[in-house]
């Protein structure tokens, strides 16, 4: 197999998703290469992250409280209980409780409005820049190379957003691929456009838009308020995410840059109503 291909491979290994054929050659050519193991153990070690992240969350005593009465009022109907099947209704109430809490019915409204669309973690947003943007140059819409790249990015994004969005251009990087594989569940809708900068070593910047406003769960995160926005800041093995929510949705920036730089771009883009404008931007991407 051949290295970017293994490369490519090794998020899915790291989730236990390959076929036993797959796995097998994979770790064949992991035996001789301890670079690639290092970069399976990388993976491996955001997995875990996130299972604690998730793992850390906790039911509320008053939140169990008020919702073992609607629960118990609402047996018969309740669409929880219908996932549930036979669990007594305090079990019930904990699976109610928790599903809130993550998000997974995308009901719950946040600040202005806005829809909570649910909680990812961080892994998904570093895996997808590295499986789609850096390694499989992922771009089932075809925009790579178009002149109306920009028309066919908004198509997509009016697909998966139902709004199309207008490519804020970065200077000194192109646009070189636009997907929708951040959430596999389906449950949140999200377009994934990713540039490649017009430089020798060639940085890759991926930018994220959800349909809703998201929480990304991570013990990492810390918080960032740059020109009257607030960030939130997370550095994993090297890759850097910065997150803000703005008119109604998320926007989520990711590269191998420190998060300060990856600030300097994001401040650079500004959501006009429901679309994101193209201003002039300047970036140098100095390295680490």
């Amino acid at each position: 197999m051949e290295t970017n291909e293994v490369r490519g491979l090794l998020p899915l290994l790291a989730d236990g998703e390959l076929d036993a054929g797959q796995a097998v050659e994979v770790e064949a050519v992991l035996a001789t290469r301890p670079d690639l193991q290092a970069e399976l153990d990388r993976w491996r070690a955001l997995r875990q992250a996130a299972h604690r992240g998730l793992t850390a969350e906790t039911v509320p005593a008053a939140l169990q409280a008020r919702l073992a009465a609607t629960v118990q009022r609402e047996r018969n109907r309740s669409r929880i209980l219908r996932l549930v099947g036979p669990l007594s209704a305090v079990a019930a109430v904990v699976v109610f409780a928790l599903v809130l809490q993550q998000g997974l019915f995308s009901t719950d409204r946040v600040g202005g409005g806005a829809t909570f669309a649910g909680q990812l973690v961080a892994d998904q947003f570093v895996r997808v820049h590295e499986h789609c943007a850096v390694s499989r140059k992922h771009d089932p819409f075809g925009v790579v190379g178009q002149a109306d790249a920009a028309a066919l990015i908004a198509d997509a994004s009016d697909c998966k957003l139902n709004v199309p969005l207008t490519v804020p251009e970065l200077r000194g990087f192109a646009v070189r691929g636009c997907c929708g594989c951040l959430d596999r569940s389906k449950q949140i809708k999200a377009i994934h456009v990713y540039y490649e900068e017009d430089a020798p070593n060639q940085a890759v910047v991926s930018l994220f838009v959800t349909d809703g406003v998201v929480k990304i769960a991570c013990d990492k995160a810390r918080s960032d308020r740059v020109n009257g926005r607030s960030y939130q800041v997370i550095e994993l093995h090297g890759t850097g995410l910065v997150k803000w929510d703005e008119k109604l949705r998320s926007y989520t920036m990711v590269a191998r840059l420190n998060p300060q730089q990856l600030e300097q771009l994001a401040n650079q883009i500004r959501v006009a109503g429901w679309l994101c404008s193209q201003p002039p931007m300047a970036m140098a991407t100095s390295r680490k």
